[in-house]
């Protein structure tokens, strides 16, 4: 704005404006009026880089802005992934915590497993021994019953030759006496 008290001289500016649009010689500051001319080119170079500053000034607004929305977004967005950080240990951890109980579970699962088949193993080998020692009785058995077959069969021949003779005949009657008499009331 230009002050209308001041001297046909010289104006003299209170305030500048900014937009590049409403600068002119008039408003750029104090201009003689009788020596424009030689001023003008200055001025005309003076208002271009004012103009030109402003752009820049607005462009760098607009490029500040920009940047703050993005650190606001970045911000934003590693806040989340802090809480996603903060999720994903806490799952973590909690699988850990799983982990260890499942491994506890089969270490004792194992330990239990070995017991098993140690005593399976010992039940085996006793199981072995006892079938071991009823073979060897059943092979003395098939001895014995062998040896008394044997034994019978010599007996039968013995008397088979035996009862044709007059003491097998004798003998046969003191056996049918005997066998009558055990059965008398006595």
């Amino acid at each position: 704005m230009v002050r209308a008290d001041t001297p046909t001289r010289t104006r003299r500016v209170t305030a500048v404006s900014t937009d590049p649009a409403t600068l002119s010689p008039s408003t750029a500051g104090i201009l003689p009026p009788d020596q424009g001319a030689p001023w003008h080119s200055e001025l005309s170079r003076l208002e271009q880089e004012l103009r030109e500053m402003a752009t820049q000034k607005t462009a760098v607004e607009r490029a500040t802005a920009d940047l703050r929305q993005a650190l606001e977004e970045s911000q934003k967005h590693v806040a989340e992934l802090i809480q996603q950080m903060g999720a994903l240990q806490l799952r973590e951890h909690e699988l850990r915590h799983d982990l260890l109980q499942v491994h506890e579970q089969l270490l004792h699962r194992d330990d239990e497993l070995r017991f098993s088949v140690r005593k399976l193993t010992m039940n085996r080998d006793a199981l072995k021994a006892q079938n071991d020692a009823l073979k060897e009785q059943r092979d003395t058995l098939k001895t014995r019953h062998d040896a008394a077959r044997a034994c019978l069969d010599d007996l039968n021949e013995q008397l088979r030759r035996v009862r044709p003779n007059l003491l097998g005949r004798l003998y046969g009657r003191i056996r049918k006496l005997l066998a009558r008499g055990s059965k008398r009331p006595g």
